[in-house]
């Protein structure tokens, strides 16, 4: 608060003082000539007793400001889900909705399907009540046509046959897959146990593959040697030979006739030379073509070996390749088995919650729908009829309005030095005009923006109060007092401060013997609300004290 504002407001309340001093003297004079002359006439005054007891309980102050009531509606809708049924699962299903009572037709390719849309509604025969009127929970509302609720029940119950045999077939379809993924997990996992053998196993074939045309090499270059130095040794038998044969056939040419013994020696050194010599020749022949022969198995060999090598390494690599996927479908095959049967288990509760809603949708219409009558679900004034007869009802659609008795509210504003002295999660009491006699309970449930006033500067908020208990007798527009209460005793004993009157700094209370006669009894007295006082000592709960008065009479 601002200085200037502060400053005029004492001023007034200072002029407020001057001038109520100045009404009292007033008044005394006016007042006087009046007491002196009811003194004079004699009039007396009686002393008169009231009793009452004292109580115990809480005693509190607060802020109190006033309000209005404010009752909040609620609709009643018709939400009972009345749709046809459509398969969630990934089973191929076909249907037809021609009409009420048509079954859906599973698993048929060659299926009529009807390309029109039906609705299914049910429709309103009579309504029972009316706006303005009192209603309870479970007051009749509407009536329905019998034909519509049979038609609207034999869909349902077609509907819930056709989700019951989608289930038991998928179910039936299930177990070969389930077995299909048992079986692929057990074989992953026993391939990846033989994975490494596997891999030894076809790295050793090729290797064998490759050392073989190795070894072949090998024989075949230590032939070609054996034949290369045997031919060495065999041509230079033939240059021995041969030399033999020449010499043999020169002697034989140049040789006297005459000589026949020595010519006939000759001619047989000649002849011994010469199959030595051809001998010798075919045997080098064998040899250089075995030689030749060699050499080009070695080159067919060689280039074996060279595709042997080439498969060995290609051979490995996929060989180290098929160990590694064996080895991680081994690994995965728990997962792999798990992401199979979750799909399986989606499937299969995408079937059964089919089957369940089809199964709860026809016992809620059963449940719903008793005697062809829709019953009232609240208590309250109804404040609007959305329905009237002929009217044919579908899901999610309002039928009637009513007072919420469970949101009845008080708007009260409080500016902002109230608002820092209340507690905003205790109780609130609330006193409504129309019943002086109770007392109302409340919660604070929503504290709005600041407001400024543009004249005066003040801020203040407005604060929503919510009743609680019963509050079937309240009405849109009753007048009230809120109380927020900053202070508290709860469970004491206390009394009227009408019956309690104190001389210098004790307390005391009258009291009523069982004699009649009236005795005084002191008390110390604690917390007051303004009406009552609290008793610390001196006074029981149960106990009579007397409130004093004064009457004049004649």
């Amino acid at each position: 608060m601002t200085g200037w504002i502060k400053e005029f407001l004492d001023k007034i309340r200072t002029e407020k003082k001057k001038t109520a001093i100045l009404v009292s003297v007033i008044l005394v004079f006016v007042m006087a000539p009046t007491v002196i002359m009811l003194a004079w006439n004699g009039s007396q005054e009686k002393v008169v007793y009231k009793e009452t007891e004292v109580v115990k309980g809480d005693l509190n102050v607060g802020v109190t400001e006033s309000g209005s009531v404010t009752i909040g509606t609620v609709d009643q809708t018709f939400d009972l889900d009345m749709s046809a049924y459509e398969s969630d699962s990934t089973e191929s299903t076909t249907t037809t909705s021609g009409g009420p009572g048509e079954m859906f037709q599973m698993m048929q390719s060659d299926s009529d399907s009807s390309d029109t849309t039906y609705t299914r509604e049910i429709e309103i025969e009579e309504v029972f009540v009316t706006e303005g009127q009192q209603i309870q929970a479970g007051d009749a509302l509407f009536s329905v046509t019998q034909e519509s609720v049979d038609s609207i029940r034999t869909d349902l119950e077609a509907d819930e046959q056709s989700a019951k045999l989608a289930l038991g077939e998928l179910e039936t379809s299930q177990k070969l897959s389930r077995l299909e993924a048992q079986h692929t997990k057990e074989t992953s996992i026993v391939n990846g146990q033989l994975a490494q053998k596997t891999y030894d196993d076809a790295v050793f074939d090729l290797n064998v593959t490759y050392i073989s045309k190795q070894n072949e090499i090998r024989d075949t270059t230590e032939e070609i040697a054996e034949w290369q130095t045997e031919l060495s040794q065999i041509q230079i038998q033939y240059t021995e030979a041969q030399n033999i044969l020449e010499n043999a056939q020169y002697a034989v040419e140049t040789m006297d006739n005459n000589a026949i013994y020595l010519y006939m020696q000759q001619m047989e050194v000649r002849d011994d030379a010469k199959s030595q010599v051809e001998d010798l020749e075919k045997q080098i022949e064998e040899l250089e073509t075995s030689i030749e022969e060699g050499q080009e198995n070695i080159l067919s060999l060689t280039y074996e070996m060279n595709l042997a090598y080439r498969d060995l390494e290609t051979g490995t690599i996929e060989a180290q390749i098929a160990y590694e996927e064996q080895t991680a479908e081994s690994n995965q095959a728990q997962e792999l088995y798990d992401v199979t049967t979750g799909y399986l288990d989606s499937d299969l509760t995408a079937a059964k919650t089919d089957y369940s809603d089809a199964s709860d949708k026809l016992s809620e219409f059963n449940t719903y729908i008793v005697e062809n009558t829709v019953y009232a679900e609240y208590d309250g004034v109804i404040t609007d009829i959305a329905v009237a007869e002929g009217d044919a009802l579908s899901s999610a659609q309002t039928l009637i309005t009513l007072n919420n008795q469970d949101d009845i509210t008080i708007d009260i504003d409080l500016t902002e030095e109230q608002l820092e002295t209340i507690d905003r999660e205790g109780i609130v009491n609330i006193n409504i005009d129309a019943y002086p006699d109770t007392i109302f309970e409340g919660s604070i449930t929503e504290v709005g923006d600041a407001e400024t006033d543009s004249s005066t500067g003040e801020i203040t908020y407005t604060v929503t109060v919510l009743l609680e208990g019963e509050l079937s007798g309240l009405f849109e527009g009753m007048t009230s007092d809120v109380t927020f209460i900053t202070k508290e005793t709860k469970e004491v004993i206390y009394v009227a401060n009408r019956a309690v009157y104190r001389e210098g700094t004790k307390s005391y209370v009258k009291m009523k013997q069982e004699d009649g006669t009236i005795i005084t009894k002191e008390i110390v007295t604690g917390f007051s609300d303004g009406v009552n006082v609290e008793i610390v000592e001196g006074l029981s709960e149960g106990d009579i004290v007397l409130i004093e008065s004064k009457v004049s009479e004649s």
